[in-house]
């Protein structure tokens, strides 16, 4: 999940910007037929959802979708 801020959380961690490609790849195993949901919060600048689209793309994923979600306070509770 991209934040507005611009940091980018995988399965919860805040992941630093130059160990994105490293965690992506971790957990990408078949990039030609895993798809890759991107989520961010309402108020992101589209420049930080494009820079982790760009490290997705590098990795070969060819399925690839972009969600967004309302910021964490004014999330319902049991959502993610």
């Amino acid at each position: 999940q991209v934040q507005k801020d611009g940091g980018v959380y995988i399965e919860g961690k805040k992941i630093p910007a130059e160990q994105l490609e490293k965690a992506l790849a971790a957990r990408i195993k078949d990039p030609k037929k895993q798809p890759v949901m991107i989520e961010a919060d309402k108020k992101t600048d589209f420049e930080h959802v494009v820079a982790v689209m760009g490290v997705v793309k590098k990795l070969g994923v060819t399925k690839m979708g972009v969600g967004v979600v309302e910021e964490e306070s004014s999330r319902p509770r049991g959502r993610r």
